[in-house]
């Protein structure tokens, strides 16, 4: 069985990607993906506010609120992923996959007939990606800051 300590490191590490990646999943789709989709009706938009808009603000009070540690160099957390996004995307294109409309890519900015878009945009989720952890190592310090304040760390 893993140790203890191995097994609270995976699950920081798991911590920091989903409280990263909701925020580059929740930018991404109001920029790039919802202006593209059809008019929706009411209950849709709800949706898309539940699943698009709600988990970055939660994620990002739990992480106000939570004693977990931060360092600038867990971006590379969600960066592994982010490459293995990339893999799966690549390997769907060279597979022939479709999209549930029969389109050859799964977002039109991945669509790999069009090679530099697509390298164009893993770039930019890159750097976004890297300001969204430095967003998020600030939210640390804030917390760590406030906490020092109000006496409740040495």
């Amino acid at each position: 069985m893993a140790s203890r300590s191995v097994l609270v490191k995976c699950y920081w590490a798991c911590y920091w990607i989903n409280l990263v990646i909701s925020h580059i999943v929740a930018i991404v789709y109001w920029i790039c993906i919802y202006p593209e989709e059809p008019k929706r009706n009411l209950v849709n938009n709800i949706y898309n506010m539940w699943i698009h808009a709600v988990p970055p603000l939660t994620f990002t009070v739990d992480h106000m609120v939570v004693a977990h540690p931060s360092r600038l160099l867990h971006f590379l957390y969600p960066f592994v992923l982010t490459l293995g996004y990339a893999g799966f995307t690549y390997v769907y294109y060279l597979l022939g996959g479709l999209d549930p409309i029969g389109r050859t890519f799964i977002y039109r900015m991945l669509d790999y007939e069009k090679p530099v878009r697509a390298l164009k945009t893993f770039g930019m989720i890159t750097a976004l990606l890297v300001c969204c952890s430095a967003l998020q190592y600030g939210v640390y310090r804030l917390r760590v800051f406030i906490a020092r304040k109000l006496g409740k760390l040495q």
